[in-house]
C-alpha cells in the first residue's frame, strides 16, 4: 500500500508547511509590532521545544 503512506506523508508534510507559515506570520507580526526581532526568536525557541517534547512523547509513525 505505497499510495496509502505515501498520501498520508503528503498530508503530514502540508500540514506542517501551514504551520511553518503560521509560525512565520506570527513572527512578523511581532516584528512589526514591536520593532524587535527578540519575540520572533521566543516563538520560534518555544515551537522548536514543543516540537522535540511532542516527538519524545508521542514518537511519529513512519509514514
Amino acid at each position: 500500500m505505497p499510495t496509502r503512506s505515501r498520501t498520508t506523508g503528503q498530508r503530514r508534510e502540508a500540514a506542517r508547511s501551514l504551520w511553518r507559515c503560521l509560525v512565520g506570520i506570527a513572527s512578523a507580526l511581532l516584528l512589526l509590532r514591536t520593532g524587535s526581532i527578540w519575540p520572533g526568536v521566543v516563538v520560534h525557541a518555544v515551537n522548536n521545544g514543543l516540537g522535540t517534547v511532542l516527538e519524545v512523547i508521542a514518537p511519529a509513525v513512519p509514514a
